[in-house]
């Protein structure tokens, strides 16, 4: 069976070969995917003892950050190695890491890059983020003698349907994992169900509770923030974070609607992707309103006007943004494509407004409407009930944000529960 992956993932990989020659950051990564590492890159992962953390990609990355600085706080001997799969997790990686940790792209899951890779990295332990099982990553990892834990785990609806048609590969592969800490109950059942020895399953809590309360959450100047997207001091703005196509087209539609009637209201749309900017731009101009790019606006005419439609074209700004939204909405909910992360609008005491598909955030969400803590919208005439009510009541969007938060605040701990487990695992020594 080894061979047959192996022999199927060189196929893989060279079939995306022209698609890495063709972008230029690709381009700089394709060597790492492939095990070659330059001699100044070998040399420092030799020179202490690493932890290599594996996530694949922005959310995944953000998630683990409070644990890689309690590794580097707590076990300053130790420096964490970050791989991620994505380029944007790995620009991430790199923007929000301030130690001396290291971020590559991990490697294609073929035997012999796996083993060079292992033998550069030399780790005391692997951290997997979430539920990325690399079978080669895994089996060599343990064959090494290395502890390997999986953390922040969940299995989405797709996935668990997938894996149950190869749950006999699975539970080899699971047994390999010295803990599993899964997000909910639920999720350890699911793990559990597809082989995974109940003994070695712990339910920890989401990690992205944690993540999202960093010692700089609270302390940015709302009033600068304000002023650099030309908002003016009675300007509400509504902000659509990580959007996806078809949505935005309910929003806009929703917007032109409202702001009839409240005249102060603005518009921000954060894209999920970023490189779906000049897609967003046309259309909003299709509605005869006029995009603005975040990064464009000028120092010299920064006011904006309800004719404006703000556009976020830069990574890693969007939560401190939400800390300036009067009313939040998080995309990837209206079509069919699971959610987005809604904690960190919530951590703000912000209104949240949701779509109907949020399966991937399902026991997130359950928490915040049990807690009357969010809004569930399904198409442009319920959204803009919705934010015509939020718009007139300030005590209904104070209640609503004030809740958010209150569930967000009572749902930390995660990263605290699943270091000490490693702790004891004899991983420091």
């Amino acid at each position: 069976m080894g061979i047959i992956y192996n022999i199927i993932f060189i196929l893989f990989a060279f079939f995306y070969l022209p698609i890495f020659l063709f972008k230029g950051r690709r381009r700089q990564g394709l060597a790492l995917r492939f095990g070659i590492y330059p001699k100044k890159l070998v040399k420092s992962l030799g020179e202490k003892k690493n932890i290599w953390v594996h996530a694949v990609s922005v959310g995944e990355v953000i998630a683990v950050l409070p644990l890689i600085k309690e590794i580097r706080e707590k076990h300053p001997d130790y420096r964490v190695v970050i791989t991620t799969v994505t380029e944007t997790g790995s620009i991430v990686a790199e923007k929000i890491t301030s130690g001396d940790e290291i971020v590559i792209f991990l490697p294609f899951d073929i035997t012999f890059t796996i083993r060079k890779v292992i033998k550069y990295i030399m780790p005391a332990a692997l951290i997997i983020v979430e539920t990325e099982l690399w079978p080669n990553l895994i089996q060599e990892t343990a064959e090494r003698g290395v502890k390997i834990f999986l953390v922040n785990g969940r299995i989405s609806d797709n996935s668990f349907s997938r894996y149950k048609l190869i749950k006999f590969l699975l539970k080899n592969l699971l047994a390999k994992i010295d803990l599993l800490f899964m997000q909910t109950e639920d999720q350890k059942k699911r793990i559990i169900s597809l082989g995974a020895d109940p003994c070695r399953v712990v339910a920890s809590g989401n990690m992205k509770f944690d993540s999202v309360f960093s010692e700089d959450t609270f302390k940015q100047d709302k009033e600068a923030m304000r002023l650099s997207l030309g908002l003016d001091i009675c300007d509400k703005l509504f902000i659509a974070g990580s959007t996806h196509p078809g949505e935005e087209e309910i929003i806009l539609n929703s917007y032109l609607e409202l702001k009839k009637k409240f005249t102060s209201l603005r518009l921000l749309i954060a894209p999920r992707h970023v490189e779906r900017i000049d897609e967003v731009r046309r259309l909003i101009i299709d509605h005869g309103l006029n995009p603005v790019f975040v990064s464009r606006i000028s120092a010299i005419s920064p006011k904006i006007s309800a004719e404006d439609i703000l556009i976020l074209d830069t990574i890693g700004r969007l939560r401190s943004l939400y800390s300036i939204a009067e009313i939040a909405f998080v995309g990837g909910s209206l079509i069919r494509r699971g959610g987005q992360n809604m904690i960190e609008p919530a951590i703000f005491a912000k209104p949240l407004l949701l779509g109907p598909y949020t399966y991937n955030f399902r026991d997130i969400v359950e928490m915040f409407l049990e807690k009357n803590a969010a809004i569930v919208v399904k198409d442009t005439q319920t959204l803009t009930e919705s934010l015509r009510g939020l718009l007139s009541d300030a005590s209904l969007r104070n209640s609503l944000g004030r809740s958010a938060q209150q569930v967000a605040q009572s749902s930390r701990g995660a990263t605290a529960r699943i270091l000490q487990s490693i702790e004891d695992e004899n991983v420091f020594l």
